[in-house]
């Protein structure tokens, strides 16, 4: 538990050429932008998405699961 732990870790999974892109492809992430794994901390997209951002991909959502046992809770 304490090695799965450490491996799911923010700072080690974001250093995971795996996971990251911009630590095995150089060049996919120009200098400035944002990385590919940002904080790590629930909630975080309210940073980002405005609250019609946040409609539009509750629609996108909504629609691509409907014909699935994907759920997400409220």
């Amino acid at each position: 538990m304490e090695d799965l732990a450490t491996h799911l870790h923010i700072d080690n999974f974001r250093n995971n050429p795996a996971v990251s892109p911009i630590f095995g492809l150089r060049g996919l992430v120009r200098q400035g932008e944002q990385a590919f794994i940002r904080t790590g901390k629930v909630g975080g997209n309210s940073d980002y998405f405005t609250p019609e951002l946040n409609v539009q991909a509750n629609r996108w959502i909504e629609r691509n699961l409907q014909h699935t046992d994907l759920r997400f809770p409220c």
